[in-house]
C-alpha cells in the first residue's frame, strides 16, 4: 500500500512515514498543498493523510480541487482544528475521515488500513474519452467511431489509468503499484506486454491516439492535439523551412554525413572515407550519445552552419576554381601523394602507415583544404621527389 504524507511538520511528518513503513506502507511526504494536489492526482496513491494548516494551498482547498479534479483516493484529513465546524467542512468537502491531533498511532494506523479497503464506487454510465477513442470501464470496451474492441481487466484498468494521468509521465514502478499492488510479484515486463496489447488494439481502431515511451521516464498517452498544435506553430513551421533549406544546401554541395554505431563508433577504415571528424561531448557516466540524438544535434548544427555561411572571397587569377573546396577524389589523392612521400623519407613506419597518417588527415580536414593549397602541397611532394632523385643521382 502507498500512502501520501501531506504535513509542513517536518518532524510530525517523519514520525507519521516511519509509523506507516512500519506496517508495511510505502510512504511519501509532501511539505506544502500545492505538490500534495500535484501527487495526488497522480493517481498511484491508495489513501492520502491530509493537514489542514498548509502553506500555498490549506487542506480544504487541496481536498476541493482533488474532487473536481476526479481524484479518488480515500483522504484522512489529520489535523489540530477540532472544532465540529471544521470537521464538518472537511467532510463536506470529501475527506473520508476526519482524525485529530494528538492522535493514537494504532488508531490512525487503523483508519489507514480501512480506507485501503474502500473500493471506489462504480458508475453504470462512467466512459472516458481520450482524442477519438472513447472507454466504457464497466463495458471493458474500447470505441473509435462505431468500431470496438474488447479489452482484458487489466488493459483496461492500464488505459483508464494512463488517460486519467494523461498529464503526466507514468513510470513503470508507479504503474505495477496501481495496477498490479505493492505484493504482487510482477515485474517491469509485465507493464511492457501489457503497453504492447494496447498498442496493437490501438492500431487495429486505426486510433490517432498513441502511447508513446519516454525513455527512462515512462509512459505517456498522445492524442495527437499536441503535434497538430506544434505543427500549425509559426514558430515550427519557420524552423521547418529554415530545415528544408539547410537540407537542400547540403543537397547541394552533395555531403553526406557517416554516423558510427551506438556502442563502438565508427571504424578506422569508415574514418579513412571522411573528410571531417565531429565528436559530440558527453557526461563521462554515458559515453554513447542515442543514434536518434545525435542525428538531431547534426542536421541543427548544419542548418544553423548553412543559415550563416558567408560567400568566401576569391583567391587568384581563377576565383572558380582556386577558391573552392578540394572534392572527395582530390582529397584522395593528396593523401595519397602525401603517404608515398611521407614514406619515401622514412617519416612514416612501414608496418602500418595508414595508422600514423590518421592524425595528419584529421589535421587537413579540419582545415577545409581548398583547391590552390591542394595544389601547394603537392607541389611540396613532387620538390621532395625530385631532391630525392638528385640525391640519388
Amino acid at each position: 500500500m502507498r500512502v501520501l504524507i501531506v504535513e509542513d511538520e517536518k518532524r510530525l511528518a517523519e514520525t507519521v512515514r516511519d509509523l506507516m513503513e512500519m506496517n508495511g506502507c510505502t510512504a511519501d511526504v509532501c511539505y506544502d498543498g500545492e505538490s500534495g494536489l500535484d501527487n495526488a492526482l497522480s493517481g498511484i496513491y491508495d489513501v492520502m493523510i491530509l493537514d489542514v494548516m498548509l502553506p500555498k494551498k490549506d487542506g480544504f482547498t487541496v481536498l476541493r480541487e482533488l474532487r473536481r479534479a476526479g481524484g479518488t483516493v480515500p483522504v484522512l484529513m489529520l489535523t489540530a482544528r477540532s472544532e465540529l465546524a471544521d470537521k464538518v467542512t472537511g467532510l463536506d468537502s470529501g475527506a473520508d475521515y476526519y482524525l485529530t491531533k494528538p492522535f493514537e498511532p494504532r488508531e490512525l494506523t487503523a483508519c489507514v488500513r480501512a480506507l485501503s479497503r474502500r473500493t471506489p464506487e462504480i458508475r453504470e454510465d462512467e466512459n472516458l474519452t481520450c482524442g477519438d477513442l472513447r472507454l466504457e470501464l464497466t463495458a471493458l470496451t474500447l470505441w473509435r467511431g462505431e468500431e470496438n474492441v474488447r479489452l482484458s481487466r487489466k488493459e483496461c484498468d492500464l488505459l483508464e489509468l494512463l488517460i486519467r494521468n494523461r498529464k503526466l509521465v507514468l513510470s513503470k514502478e508507479s504503474i505495477l503499484v496501481k495496477i498490479w499492488g505493492y505484493e504482487s510479484e510482477a515485474e517491469d515486463n509485465n507493464v511492457e506486454v501489457y503497453i504492447s496489447f494496447l498498442r496493437r488494439k490501438l492500431a487495429r481502431l486505426h486510433s490517432t491516439v498513441k502511447i508513446r515511451t519516454i525513455r527512462m521516464a515512462g509512459y505517456s498517452p498522445d492524442a495527437g492535439q499536441r503535434r497538430q498544435e506544434l505543427a500549425a506553430s509559426p514558430v515550427i513551421k519557420k524552423l521547418r523551412w529554415q530545415f528544408v533549406a539547410a537540407c537542400m544546401g547540403l543537397i547541394a554541395i552533395v555531403l553526406a554525413i557517416v554516423f558510427g554505431c551506438e556502442d563502438r563508433g565508427l571504424s578506422n577504415a569508415d574514418i579513412e572515407q571522411c573528410q571531417r571528424l565531429v565528436t559530440i561531448p558527453t557526461a563521462g557516466e554515458a559515453s554513447s550519445l542515442n543514434l536518434a540524438q545525435a542525428i538531431l544535434i547534426l542536421t541543427y548544427e548544419c542548418m544553423k552552419a548553412v543559415s550563416r555561411v558567408d560567400p568566401q572571397p576569391s583567391l587568384g587569377n581563377d576565383p572558380g576554381q582556386q577558391s573552392r573546396r578540394i572534392t572527395h577524389e582530390e582529397q584522395a589523392l593528396l593523401y595519397a601523394r602525401l603517404k608515398e612521400t611521407l614514406l619515401a623519407i622514412d617519416y612514416l613506419k612501414s608496418d602500418n602507415p595508414d595508422y600514423f597518417l590518421m592524425p595528419l588527415r584529421r589535421f587537413l580536414g579540419k582545415s577545409g583544404l581548398r583547391r590552390h593549397e591542394m595544389d601547394m602541397l603537392m607541389g611540396i611532394c613532387r620538390q621532395v621527389d625530385n631532391l630525392r632523385k638528385e640525391a640519388g643521382k
